[in-house]
């Protein structure tokens, strides 16, 4: 489909025409193997939070096909559709239900991509649920798996899989490092990682060489979620209001959905980051409630180093407000993600916690 090699080259409404074209051509055909072909490749085209309701749609049609037809191949593109869709849309229990359907499904047919997809999600549920060891495990058996993977698609998958520990880990020497290795890109990535880093002077030289903010919107693809989260982390680092705010309008119909790459990171909740956007553009109201809906999406799942973050946000939300009450609720969400960053090692959290309510890091 030629909506899949141009999803990186052309906005998203080109590519949506597209994906309806070709749709309309495969329907028109009346041929069921057609029609599985072109839904098979609609994540490829079209991979923004904005498609992933439709995306659930079209792996049923695309399970009754492969029913229809005891099509296996057709089942695991529907197993994979699905476990995009649903990890995206904060559905996580349904996604671990079609993770461990997919595993089982490339057991038995001895499928390396089932695999590899199966595995990956996997590492990415251990590491936001703060099992580090097991993920490390995991990721040992993905490298046995995937020996003969291309060197250069393998060394991004396994970056992409390993961010989040020393993101969370405050390691500002690895992101310096990681920062630097990856400016000649055009991800907003080795800015977000100079600004955890602290290397605020680069900041504004790093974006302006990026496209807007508002060209996120325009392509509407893979790396939707980690430019929203890069430039969420690089306001509040920064204190940039005019870019939060930008910000805001862009994520608020997206909050209710996994800050997702794929099936492979896991990026908090939406609402952890709305809540971010709120606070530095000093509506602490409205962060506080965004940080305690992130509290419940995160404890729903189980992802304990999130839970953390989102207390500890909480707890500086609060103090900021300074209502009658939520400086001692505020010390209760601090000792409680305290407990959790400092048995994990979560350099990150530990540093959000010692951030007075009010005051954004560079203050």
């Amino acid at each position: 489909m030629k909506a899949v090699w141009q999803r990186q080259h052309v906005p998203y409404a080109s590519r949506r025409a597209l994906v309806d074209e070709a749709l309309e051509i495969a329907r028109g055909t009346g041929d069921q193997r057609t029609i599985a072909a072109v839904l098979s490749e609609f994540h490829r085209a079209l991979h923004g939070p904005n498609a992933m309701p439709e995306a659930i749609a079209m792996a049923d049609e695309l399970e009754s096909l492969a029913a229809s037809l005891a099509d296996d191949d057709i089942a695991f593109q529907a197993l994979n559709l699905r476990l995009l869709a649903t990890a995206a849309l904060g559905q996580w229990e349904r996604a671990q239900r079609t993770a461990t359907q997919l595993a089982a499904m490339a057991e038995r047919l001895r499928h390396i991509e089932g695999r590899r997809i199966s595995l990956s999600w996997f590492v990415c549920a251990a590491f936001a649920q703060g099992r580090f060891d097991e993920a490390h495990q995991l990721i040992r058996e993905l490298k046995v798996l995937l020996v003969n993977y291309p060197a250069a698609d393998f060394e991004a998958m396994m970056g992409v899989l390993q961010f989040v520990e020393p993101w969370l880990g405050g390691h500002s020497a690895l992101l310096r490092t990681l920062s630097e290795r990856s400016r000649s890109g055009t991800t907003i990535s080795p800015v977000w990682f100079a600004a955890e880093a602290g290397q605020l002077d680069d900041v504004n030289g790093l974006l302006a060489a990026l496209p807007p903010t508002a060209d996120n919107n325009r392509r509407f693809d893979y790396l939707w979620w980690n430019d929203i989260v890069g430039r969420t982390r690089i306001a509040l680092r920064t204190g940039d209001r005019a870019l939060a705010s930008d910000l805001l309008d862009m994520l608020i119909p997206f909050a209710d959905g996994h800050a997702q790459m794929g099936a492979v990171c896991f990026l908090g909740t939406g609402h952890f980051h709305l809540g971010t956007l709120h606070y530095v553009l000093g509506d602490f109201d409205a962060a506080i409630a965004s940080y305690e809906r992130a509290i419940e999406l995160h404890q729903a799942m189980q992802a304990r180093p999130w839970v953390a973050f989102a207390q500890a946000e909480l707890a500086v939300a609060l103090e900021a407000r300074d209502a009658p009450g939520d400086v001692a609720r505020a010390n209760e969400l601090r000792d409680a993600s305290r407990a959790v960053a400092e048995e994990l090692k979560l350099g990150l959290i530990l540093e959000t916690l010692d951030r007075p309510g009010g005051v954004l890091p560079d203050d």
